[in-house]
């Protein structure tokens, strides 16, 4: 389970003599605000319950996480002892609320394309539809295939429904998706491409494949990821308001036909 960390109430706690907030739940890292930091707590094998070590991140007797404005490690140093120095406090706070206790200026979620795992009824909006009428309906603006080859990501864009969706609003907007994905999300490389796979498996859409949604008031990116080196990934693109369009127009012929059978 993973922890909203701007709208869920955290254990206000003290690592090292300073302040920070504690959850059991998987704090996402491309949720962590610019200058702020976030650490993984884990347990030794003898004491498995007890926070024994201070990680960047691990899967392996994991116990919870910490976020704290000021780092709590050398970035160098993989892992730091925590012995006595940890001490949960029963106080429950938001992020603005530790921001307020401890006089410091609360940060703002650095997302503006918030990605979710695909749910199992949207995996088909991962792959090219072949049927023109429903790919006029779902509104497809086109996809990108995207490739690590040589460690380098490299895209080529290909348009659907005769280009005719791909406006200037649009490649602006699919700009500013592929910014984010490169430098906060699964595109930062292939290693974290299959990161983020091993990470939401609840995302799966085909066998070594998992997709990630993000939308927009005007548009929605379907992620399309994998964990095999040398396949590609794809982000497929809708125009949402086209798909409303599409609705509409659908829901008129039918009131229509009805009509002309009473």
């Amino acid at each position: 389970m993973r922890c909203n960390i701007y709208e869920e109430q955290l254990q206000s706690a003290e690592l090292f003599g300073k302040p920070v907030l504690y959850t059991e739940k998987q704090v996402p890292r491309e949720a962590v605000p610019e200058g702020w930091h976030c650490y993984d707590l884990c347990g030794g094998e003898r004491q498995p319950t007890r926070p024994t070590e201070l990680v960047d991140r691990s899967p392996w007797l994991r116990i919870g996480a910490v976020l704290s404005p000021a780092p709590l490690k050398r970035a160098a140093t993989v892992a730091r002892q925590i012995k006595d120095s940890f001490h949960p406090h029963g106080e429950l706070l938001d992020l603005a609320g530790f921001c307020e206790k401890h006089h410091l200026e609360c940060p703002t979620d650095p997302r503006k394309f918030i990605l979710r795992p695909a749910s199992s009824q949207e995996a088909g909006l991962f792959y090219s539809l072949t049927d023109p009428e429903e790919e006029a309906a779902a509104g497809t603006i086109g996809h990108v295939r995207l490739d690590f080859a040589s460690g380098r990501l490299h895209h080529s864009w290909w348009p659907h429904n005769d280009d005719q969706f791909n406006t200037p609003e649009f490649k602006a907007a699919l700009q500013e998706f592929m910014d984010e994905v490169l430098v906060r999300g699964p595109l930062q490389s292939e290693a974290a491409m299959r990161q983020w796979c091993y990470g939401y498996p609840e995302g799966e859409i085909g066998q070594d494949c998992v997709g990630f949604v993000a939308e927009t008031e005007g548009y929605r990116f379907c992620l399309h990821c994998t964990t095999m080196t040398g396949d590609y990934g794809y982000v497929y693109c809708y125009d949402l308001n086209q798909q409303r369009l599409a609705m509409d127009a659908q829901t008129t012929e039918e009131g229509m036909t009805m009509g002309g059978m009473i």
